[in-house]
């Protein structure tokens, strides 16, 4: 079966979640919380950049840009 991983914004458990199921309506396994998946880019800081990119053990696609 093929799945993806998907990580709870509340409180950041991973999920395992069937692809045939990606279009359902999906709840953390942990806390209930629904879980999203984005469709558009997330900016992200120096705050969180290791959280959200460093530490995901899945493929990150990331754009760098700096105010000039």
């Amino acid at each position: 079966m093929d799945t993806t991983i998907i990580r709870c914004r509340r409180c950041g458990k991973k999920n395992r979640i069937a692809l045939k199921n990606i279009d359902s309506k999906l709840n953390c396994g942990h806390c209930r919380e629904r879980l999203t998946i984005l469709d558009s880019p997330l900016n992200i800081g120096e705050l969180h950049f290791e959280k959200e990119v460093l530490q995901e053990t899945g493929l990150v696609g990331v754009i760098f840009s700096a105010d000039t």
